[in-house]
């Protein structure tokens, strides 16, 4: 059982994770490492071992204790977005550069064609039925006591405040919060002064979507945004709501 650090060979990127069986052809399955290998090649990332275990508990906590003492999962030279341990929380920690790569990431795997509803829309069946109209509604006629408003109200108050983070989180409940804080701030910019905003130029999509045969995927790696991002230029710039429709008025 060992602790290792994955190095990537082009950019000295890293990233440090454990691994039972020490298998020296298993580098890591974290989420930014995963892209990392699409990205660079699997076989321009070297591995070595940082620490030796004998038991799985001294693993997870020889592997908390490597990436705390290098702060990975603040640093960004680091692929890595959870503490390490048996699991938990690998959101609610990261620096909002990281938290913006880990949901671009994960939308990635979902962008395109790879999504199962690709260019489908739902009919006005469907959309009544999921709407759940008058009495196909579960809570149709149910109504909500006053207990139960008196309870879900008590339980609310005080919540995300910076007490309730230090009491929920210790020591860390300081830094959580204000990370939390920075987060809500950036939702609120708007355009390029949002830290996610990825620029997309209209001549240029529009020159590609009439001049190739690039599906919304290619588009968007492309550009390196997001589906959802796409979607809204597509909104913005041709008043459409997919990629079918642009390609149609164009």
């Amino acid at each position: 059982m060992v602790i290792y650090e994955t190095i990537n060979k082009i950019n000295g990127n890293r990233y440090i994770g454990k691994d039972s069986k020490n298998d020296p052809e298993y580098l890591g399955s974290g989420t930014l490492l995963k892209r990392a290998f699409v990205k660079h090649g699997k076989e321009n990332f070297v591995k070595s071992i940082l620490d030796h275990c004998e038991t799985i508990e001294e693993l997870n906590e020889k592997e908390i204790h490597w990436i705390e003492i290098t702060d990975a999962v603040n640093s960004k030279i680091y692929y890595n977005i959870a503490k390490g341990g048996a699991g938990g929380d690998c959101i609610s920690g990261l620096s909002p550069e990281k938290y913006a790569k880990y949901v671009e990431a994960c939308s990635a795997r979902m962008m395109g064609e790879k999504n199962s509803f690709y260019e489908k829309t739902h009919t006005a069946a469907n959309k009544k039925k999921m709407s759940f109209p008058g009495e196909s509604n579960p809570r149709h006629g149910i109504k909500v006591t006053e207990e139960t408003k008196s309870r879900q109200s008590i339980s609310a108050k005080g919540r995300y405040t910076l007490q309730w983070f230090i009491e929920r989180y210790g020591e860390e409940g300081e830094i959580k919060y204000k990370v939390r804080c920075k987060r809500l701030s950036d939702r609120k910019l708007k355009g390029e002064n949002n830290p996610s905003y990825r620029h997309v130029d209209k001549d240029e999509l529009t020159n590609l979507i009439k001049t190739t045969k690039m599906n919304l995927h290619q588009l968007c790696e492309h550009f390196n945004v997001g589906s959802t991002a796409m979607y809204g230029k597509f909104k913005r710039y041709y008043n459409c709501k997919n990629l079918k429709q642009v390609k149609a008025i164009l």
